[in-house]
């Protein structure tokens, strides 16, 4: 009986040793994704400021709309690195 016994307390700390790494890792991974959230949030607030740019400069010429040089995008370095 005891050793039964000694064998179930065994098999329920090797669990819990199991559940609690895994449990690091998601919590690693969770930081990881948040950390990955703001920098694409950060990418999205960009672009959003280039395009309102854009909108402005083409809609100050009178042409009623707005109107990217050619290529202006395209030219423009990347500031982020994708993981």
């Amino acid at each position: 009986m005891e050793r039964a016994a000694t064998w179930c307390l065994r098999a329920a700390e090797a669990d819990l040793e199991r559940a609690l790494e895994r449990n690091a890792e998601l919590g690693d991974r969770v930081h990881q994704m948040g950390a990955e959230g703001q920098t694409w949030q950060g990418i999205a607030n960009g672009h959003e400021a280039i395009a309102a740019g854009l909108r402005r400069d083409g809609s100050s010429d009178g042409a009623g709309g707005a109107r990217a040089p050619p290529n202006a995008l395209d030219s423009m370095e990347p500031h982020y690195i994708l993981p």
